[in-house]
């Protein structure tokens, strides 16, 4: 699963013709607004579609999968593909439920996948630009295009943001190789009773523990 994601739907109708020059600004304050929205101390249960799709290989390649985060600044809790991930800010819990294991590990910002982190990755190292409209649900959404300046795996990713509250409606990542991974949120809910995310290994007897 690439790091540089969550949430999110592929943009297939954008205008090419922007200049970039003229919306860096714009786009830039997207981004800015969409990352504080998600580091602004509420707590929320984000519901996702991840799609991986590769027509370039024969025969194409479709994987569709949905999980769900909790997620308060920069803590979460991730159910997704068969595994459990606990960030609690410090240390990263990767539970592997099938085997019954438990890797425990002190990641750097590029482990950690909760959405604010992901967003903030855009500030180094990438140019940035309006990419058009679209309307979803009959309401207008703006799709940020950023750019690696210097990538060998990604060619562009694209973030699909209601300007008017600034959620995220999706995310998707363009590789080199023709593939595309995109995460689509399905349903953002506040939580009006935060819930405590922390590792408690009492809920998990039986685990092997891995530090």
């Amino acid at each position: 699963m690439s790091r540089f994601l969550l949430a999110l739907l592929i943009v297939s109708a954008f205008y090419p013709n922007l200049n970039a020059q003229t919306t860096h600004k714009e786009a830039k304050e997207l981004l800015n607004k969409a990352a504080d929205k998600l580091q602004n101390g509420k707590s929320y249960t984000i519901d996702f579609e991840y799609v991986f799709e590769n027509t370039k290989v024969n025969p194409p390649v479709r994987q569709t999968e949905r999980g769900q985060i909790q997620l308060k600044g920069n803590r979460y809790q991730l159910s997704f593909l068969g595994m459990e991930q606990i960030f609690d800010g410090k240390k990263l819990y990767n539970i592997l439920v099938d085997d019954k294991e438990i890797q425990v590990v002190q990641p750097d910002e590029n482990d950690v996948i909760s959405p604010s982190g992901i967003l903030n990755q855009y500030r180094e190292g990438h140019t940035y630009f309006l990419g058009g409209r679209m309307k979803i649900n009959n309401i207008s959404h703006e799709v940020v295009v950023i750019k690696p300046r210097a990538s060998a795996d990604v060619d562009y990713i694209e973030v699909t943001i209601n300007p008017k509250n600034h959620q995220i409606h999706s995310l998707m990542q363009r590789s080199r190789d023709g593939s595309s991974t995109t995460f689509k949120i399905l349903k953002t809910t506040e939580n009006a009773v935060s819930p405590e995310i922390s590792f408690n290994k009492e809920n998990y007897k039986g685990f092997k523990i891995i530090q």
